[in-house]
């Protein structure tokens, strides 16, 4: 039986469900946004998050399913117009999957399908597609070694040819790090990455990290009382 000493293996066998729970918060995706430190973040209007749908079905009829995207608008001041928005698409894993990159593009090229096939429903002004913002939330035990980009796997090609190639990067939030989160990239895995990087986003991803392990533990916790089980230690690693 796992243990809650362990809350971050805890949470990497139940499947990243702990993840979803914390993250279906509209508050925690405001609080994650403005841990980008990007300018932009500001012109969000953070007050009016609308969750999008999770499932799409491919051409060939099978459904893919995301885990979380979101359509942020961006507040009428920035000047962009009624419908201008940033569609934040987040996944979580407790474990390296080597072929995430290509998830996540397959997953945004279905979402960019579905907005222009809904006659104009989430569309910005002029039939435009709003700018994707994909936000991978790890938080498992061991570096992150996969890549970020899916041109990292694509062979050498003349400049013409390299210039018709896909390109695709994602941003690591690595919740399960603090200061040395940089120092866990392997290889040109790395590249995209979102780390803490500095004293004032410290707290905030200390803060990410403890409300993983305790909405893992609280998880642990509901299973062991649904299977009639003791709880264990219930301390946080």
């Amino acid at each position: 039986m796992a243990s809650l000493a362990q809350p971050t293996r805890a949470l990497a066998s139940q499947g990243d469900s702990a993840h979803k729970r914390l993250f279906s918060h509209p508050r925690m995706v405001v609080d994650l946004l403005r841990l980008l430190g990007e300018p932009w973040v500001d012109a969000l209007d953070l007050r009016r998050l609308d969750r999008l749908p999770v499932e799409h079905v491919a051409d060939d009829g099978r459904t893919r399913r995301q885990d979380m995207p979101w359509r942020v608008p961006f507040r009428p001041a920035a000047g962009l117009g009624a419908r201008a928005a940033v569609l934040v698409h987040l996944e979580f894993q407790s474990r390296t999957d080597p072929y995430m990159a290509e998830r996540m593009l397959e997953y945004a090229a279905l979402l960019r399908r579905d907005l222009l096939r809904a006659d104009g429903a989430g569309l910005m002004a002029g039939g435009l597609v709003p700018a994707h913002l994909p936000l991978l939330v790890y938080n498992g035990r061991a570096p992150w070694n996969a890549p970020l980009r899916v041109e990292t796997r694509t062979a050498w090609a003349p400049s013409t040819l390299e210039a018709l190639q896909p390109r695709f990067a994602l941003r690591l939030v690595d919740a399960g790090t603090g200061r040395d989160g940089r120092r866990r990239a392997a290889g040109g895995a790395g590249k995209g990455r979102l780390d803490s990087g500095g004293d004032r986003r410290d707290g905030a991803f200390a803060l990410v990290r403890s409300m993983v392990r305790r909405c893992a533990a609280a998880s642990l916790r509901r299973r062991h009382a649904a299977l009639g089980e003791p709880d264990g230690d219930t301390d946080d690693a």
